[in-house]
């Protein structure tokens, strides 16, 4: 039995929204069916935060991954075929999956974080990996 991938993607995503990381995928902007902002286009791959403080509307199906996000303040729709995706990451350590189109996913999580998500994980680096990220205002 195959597992599609976006039941890795949902999971995946999940799981790291629940320990406090930020999801992001990564995805070829080739294909015609992908929909983000003119600007992003000149870009062959593309990085995107799809944690729930990022994006709304968020939906995932066998096909497409789809969203609402925000750009310099503009309110803009997020559509990528699956196919497209090509890696699933938590933004503050080296956790996630490369996807290897058509039916191969090679998870891979930092050595510095053993049994990550177990009560293994000291009361510390739990707070760092729940602190939320800071902005800072440059101009």
């Amino acid at each position: 039995m195959i597992v599609p991938i976006s039941y890795v993607l949902k999971a995946l995503k999940s799981w790291m929204e629940d320990v406090g990381l930020t999801p992001n995928i990564k995805f070829r902007s080739g294909d015609p069916r992908v929909r983000i902002p003119e600007h992003l286009k000149d870009s062959e791959i593309i990085a995107l935060n799809i944690g729930r403080d990022a994006c709304r509307n968020f939906v995932i199906d066998d096909d497409f991954i789809g969203f609402d996000t925000r750009f310099s303040g503009n309110l803009f729709s997020i559509t990528v075929p699956i196919t497209e995706i090509t890696e699933i990451y938590a933004k503050e350590q080296s956790a996630g999956a490369l996807i290897m189109w058509p039916d191969t996913i090679k998870f891979y999580y930092d050595d510095v974080v053993p049994n990550f998500g177990s009560d293994v994980l000291k009361d510390d680096l739990k707070a760092k990996l729940k602190k939320k990220p800071e902005l800072k205002l440059i101009k």
